[in-house]
Order: C-alpha cells, then structure tokens, then sequence
C-alpha cells in the first residue's frame, strides 16, 4: 500500500494509519528509515514555522464564524485560551513560600552535583563520615537530526 499524505483524512484514526504503512514500508525495506527521519523532521520543522505564522491568520478567520468554530472536514476548529499564566508575586505568603522553595531547589541541585560525581553503586564517605551513594544512571538512545541553515 502506498503512503499518500494529500489522500489523508484529519482524524486519529487515518492518521495511524498513514503512520502504520510508513512502518510496514520501512520494516519490509521499501523505505529507509534514515530517509524516513530526516523526511519527518523537515515536516516537523515546516509545520513548527507554518503553525506559529499562520496562527494570526486562523484566530482572524474563526473570529468571522459564530463561536469563533468551525467544523470542516470532521474535524472541529476553535479559539480557546492556551498557555495561561499567573503572577503570584503581589502576595507575599506565596513570594516566601516562593523563596523558600528556591533555596530548596537550589541546593538539591548543589547535592546532586556532588552525587553525579560519584560513580554509579559506589559509596564515597566524607571526612564528616557522612557516606553519600553514586546514583543509578538509566539513559535512552534514540537519534538528533541536525538540518542545515
């Protein structure tokens, strides 16, 4: 079966879809899976900067519809309120608490510092006899695709 993005439906569900044959494409050879990445991440780059410099225009448009929705092509369009933000500093109980969460922070931060230096398993007992135990590392290995300027 073919991929054919411009036959897409906007649902869940076709886009799994499209997203299951690019695997089976892959698994069964037909596509190579570096050229598969590199292809998503030019899409995902094109649609990170299409989005943010359409997003005036969309919000414009939906604001000539009732509600300020649209429904088009089964799927739902609308104004809503993202990335909410508070300012919490004018009351001074939160600015202390606030502070002392700070200090906290920091300073966990500073031990953890100290704890990555010790190597993983490993037990390291200061001149205090105070005996601090290298962390546990776990990491996932995945890939960066880095596209030129």
């Amino acid at each position: 079966m073919e991929l054919q993005l411009q036959n897409l439906k906007p649902t869940k569900s076709d886009i799994k879809i499209a997203s299951d044959i690019l695997i089976q494409q892959v698994d069964s050879g037909e596509v190579n899976p570096i050229d598969a990445a590199l292809q998503l991440k030019v899409l995902e780059e094109f649609i990170k900067d299409a989005r943010e410099r359409l997003n005036k225009y969309t919000i414009d448009e939906l604001y000539k519809h009732q509600g300020g929705k649209v429904n088009i092509y089964d799927a739902k369009i609308e104004t809503a309120e993202t990335g909410v933000k508070y300012d919490y500093s004018g009351d001074s109980t939160w600015a202390e608490l606030k502070a002392k969460s700070d200090k906290t922070t920091s300073a966990l931060k500073q031990r953890e510092d100290i704890l990555k230096k010790i190597p993983s398993g490993h037990t390291l007992v200061d001149e205090n006899g105070e005996a601090s135990i290298g962390p546990l590392k776990s990491s996932t290995t995945s890939y960066k695709i880095t596209l030129a300027k």
